[in-house]
């Protein structure tokens, strides 16, 4: 969330995954959680079970905690590679010096988030992260529903949706009515970018880019069926206000979808 004294467009509230019709693993029903918890020999809390049922692991779109920890996946039920597989937690755990009795949801290599059950008196096991490399071990959340409160839509740059259409010759005229200005570049992203005068993030010059929401299968906002466009700058949190301010006078429908966090 941006500070309350900003000038505020309307904000997007990004879902837990990045994009639903890439699950990792089969649709969910009461069978199937009942099944990986026997297996499991535990039953899953509840804010996980109802993550399932949304979709049964995936990437995940809100992904970074306020500690600056990125989750980038949660693992599913009953598929190959799932927390109840036999490539699952005890496996990870053996493989990589994890730790064990443990939930692992979150794994890459030595790094890992779980439910830490090491404490068996514990009713609503805590979320904990460790780097077995680096002897890394720290508790991110009292529980999994705490986990998901916490997860944030991660960026470093200001991001807005244009929810108005327009062609791409429209959208530039816009971006110069933006302030900004040189040459018009486009990256393997499809983004086309500009210079902008404006105090930035970065020791190099602050740049606008336009960006198409759909690109040779690189999606932004999969589920805005409306957004062709997105665009985002890498603004100064100062500028924040006045940059705003220009995108709601000149910008088609604008939807505020990400901003730099503040801890």
């Amino acid at each position: 969330m941006i500070d309350p004294g900003i000038p505020m467009l309307r904000q997007y509230q990004h879902p837990l995954f990045h994009d639903l019709s890439r699950a990792y693993g089969p649709q969910v029903n009461d069978a199937r959680i009942a099944a990986a918890e026997s297996t499991l020999g535990r039953a899953l809390p509840e804010a996980y079970r109802a993550a399932l049922r949304l979709s049964n692991g995936g990437l995940l779109r809100r992904r970074r905690m306020p500690t600056g920890t990125m989750i980038h996946e949660l693992i599913g039920v009953t598929y190959d590679g799932s927390i109840d597989s036999d490539e699952g937690s005890r496996f990870l755990s053996l493989e990589w010096g994890l730790p064990y009795p443990s939930i692992i949801f979150f794994a890459q290599g030595p790094v890992a988030a779980f439910l830490d059950l090491r404490d068996p008196t514990t009713e609503e096991p805590p979320i904990v992260w460790v780097d077995t490399d680096r002897g890394l071990e720290r508790r991110l959340a009292d529980s999994f529903a705490d986990l998901v409160d916490q997860l944030r839509y991660p960026t470093d740059r200001v991001e807005v949706a244009l929810l108005g259409g327009g062609t791409e010759r429209e959208m530039l005229d816009m971006c110069h009515a933006l302030g900004g200005e040189g040459p018009v570049r486009q990256d393997w992203t499809g983004a086309r970018s500009l210079r902008l005068e404006m105090p930035g993030r970065g020791p190099g010059p602050t740049l606008l880019r336009l960006r198409p929401n759909r690109w040779r299968g690189l999606t932004i906002v999969p589920e805005l069926d409306e957004c062709d466009w997105v665009i985002d700058a890498d603004i100064e949190d100062v500028a924040i206000p006045e940059w705003l301010s220009r995108v709601s006078e000149h910008a088609p429908d604008p939807l505020l979808i990400g901003v730099p966090w503040r801890k």
